[in-house]
């Protein structure tokens, strides 16, 4: 039940609770009218349900963060790569209180983020979730990132390598370490699935490669882990020329690493390292591990594999995302809108001659 009273000292109480038999909320005001103003906006907002307990709006971006954080069920290398993004998102808004964050601040907060267009929108995308779920939390009414633009981001088509530039990268790379080009170009392998596939993953007879999990080793403890989505976890096709390459580097027991080092299997930074030396050494410029995924994809959509064929090779989610990608690298139907024609008008030959005549 809400109230105004006067107290002894002459000033006007406005009092309310948030839910019956909740604890009574306080305000003191120096005129009665603005107490009666103050009740009635209370009671008018919880009864809309845009009631936020002042303690509540009082919450700092840099208390909630850690809350919200903590919550998601993040493999420690995603927490790591999100960390990053609120590098940038505590630096502006640590000490802010939740409840006066606006619209407007975010706008002139991403507008000024001197970051890639991408790496901006991945910025905006925790600190738009966080919002959302101090919303959901009640500790603000609305969330103000909603409608916040975003810089266009200039996407570069994907270039795969050459098969030159990949059979350079070959003959460079140290012995034990050409597994890796031929997991990247022939099977389309990140990284990870590279590092975590075992020998007892490669199905001989069958010809296909088991991809159902991944080495992480940005961890405190290097384990397996599941693959990067559901869609990752998938069983490629694999070739004659790539079987036949692995199998010179396959023996010793089933549960090995195809690729492996001092024993056991190469971490992401040791990865790397030897990654970029047999790039200087082929002299095939600035090519990462990954665009020899993108040097597989290519050799599949010039052999005219579909594209829900490449998207399930490349454990993509859906076949939009090989779309989005790899679009520029399908051939075009122009001519074969040119011999659609021909085919129905076009024969037999004295066919056309009279469609000529007629039209004459």
């Amino acid at each position: 039940m809400a109230s105004v009273d006067k107290r002894p000292n002459g000033k006007w109480r406005a009092r309310w609770r948030e839910y019956p038999g909740g604890p009574q909320k306080t305000k003191a005001f120096d005129r009665k009218i603005d107490a009666d103003r103050h009740i009635v906006e209370m009671q008018h907002r919880l009864s809309t349900g845009t009631y936020v307990a002042p303690e509540d709006a009082a919450v700092t971006l840099g208390a909630f963060a850690p809350v919200h954080l903590n919550r998601q069920p993040w493999r420690p290398t995603t927490r790591a790569v999100v960390d990053k993004s609120f590098v940038h998102i505590l630096a502006a808004f640590k000490d802010r209180p939740l409840g006066t964050i606006r619209k407007g601040d975010i706008q002139a907060f991403v507008s000024g983020l001197q970051l890639a267009p991408s790496t901006v929108g991945l910025v905006f995308q925790h600190l738009n979730a966080m919002l959302e779920a101090a919303t959901d939390d009640g500790l603000i009414v609305r969330n103000p990132a909603k409608g916040v633009r975003l810089p266009r981001s200039t996407r570069n088509e994907v270039v795969p390598p050459t098969t030159a530039q990949v059979g350079a990268l070959y003959e460079a790379a140290p012995k034990w370490f050409r597994p890796a080009v031929i997991l990247g170009a022939g099977l389309g392998l990140r990284q990870a699935e590279a590092s975590g596939l075992t020998v007892d993953r490669i199905d001989w007879l069958g010809r296909t490669v088991r991809v159902d999990r991944q080495w992480l080793s940005r961890q405190e403890v290097p384990a397996f882990a599941p693959p990067k989505t559901r869609s990752s976890d998938r069983t490629i096709p694999a070739s004659t020329f790539v079987l036949n390459a692995l199998s010179t580097f396959t023996d010793g027991p089933s549960g090995r690493h195809v690729i492996e080092h001092d024993g056991g299997p190469l971490g992401h930074d040791l990865f790397g390292h030897y990654w970029r030396q047999t790039r200087e050494k082929a002299h095939v410029g600035a090519i990462t591990f990954h665009d020899l995924r993108h040097a597989y994809a290519s050799m599949l959509i010039s052999a005219g594999c579909s594209v829900k064929a490449v998207s399930a090779a490349l454990g993509h989610a859906n076949a939009a995302t090989t779309l989005n990608m790899y679009s520029h690298l399908w051939p075009g139907d122009e001519d074969r809108i040119r011999k659609a024609v021909d085919q129905a008008l076009g024969e037999p030959a004295e066919d056309s001659v009279r469609i000529g005549e007629a039209a004459g």
